[in-house]
């Protein structure tokens, strides 16, 4: 199949353990599905401003009367959440991916660090770099605005530091214009 998300409903389609699993089979078609979903009444259209697929998948699954459940028997009063939902693939794609920068590398200069980096191949309003003492994080912005260009030098850097840039671009869609943050590049520490 030549799509990117793709969602099925039935129950024995969301059924893991079998050998024919329809939504292991999705995930699994070389090249284009990225996620595949199982369930009832799914509610996309976050995708279209910007949002990622998990974010879908958590609004849908904790929807408890926010939107109109189709679902809904009498017991449950329309407030049933989707829990059924479920979601194979990586929770962080976005409908419109934006292209990372590549090539990041560090250099010391004096007692600062010095970054640059290839540009994203796409047109982008600019460049977010995010700084962590360890590979695992938690990550800081150190550039409150987009930078224009493809260097940054960080003026006291802790030792070991590990930076993070990321391509920012406006992207449109049906839902609107937005902006929207591409997957990172990531440096080890500075030489």
């Amino acid at each position: 199949m030549r799509v990117t998300f793709a969602t099925v409903m039935g129950s024995y389609s969301g059924d893991w353990d079998c050998p024919d699993s329809v939504v292991r089979a999705l995930i699994a078609s070389p090249p284009q599905c990225l996620g595949a979903g199982w369930g009832g009444n799914w509610y996309l259209h976050p995708l279209a401003a910007g949002e990622t697929i998990g974010s879908v998948v958590r609004l849908t699954q904790n929807n408890r009367g926010l939107y109109p459940n189709p679902w809904a028997t009498p017991f449950s009063a329309n407030n049933m959440a989707m829990v059924h939902i479920s979601l194979l693939g990586d929770p962080t794609l976005h409908l419109q991916p934006v292209r990372p920068p590549t090539d990041l590398t560090v250099t010391a200069v004096g007692t600062a660090a010095h970054l640059t980096w290839t540009a994203s191949p796409q047109a982008v309003a600019g460049y977010a770099v995010y700084r962590a003492a360890t590979p695992d994080g938690p990550f800081t912005r150190l550039t409150p605005a987009p930078l224009p260009g493809t260097a940054f030098t960080d003026p006291a850097p802790p030792a070991g530091a590990v930076y993070l840039v990321r391509a920012l671009a406006q992207l449109t869609s049906g839902g609107g214009t937005y902006y929207s943050l591409s997957q990172g590049a990531f440096s080890t520490p500075p030489r």
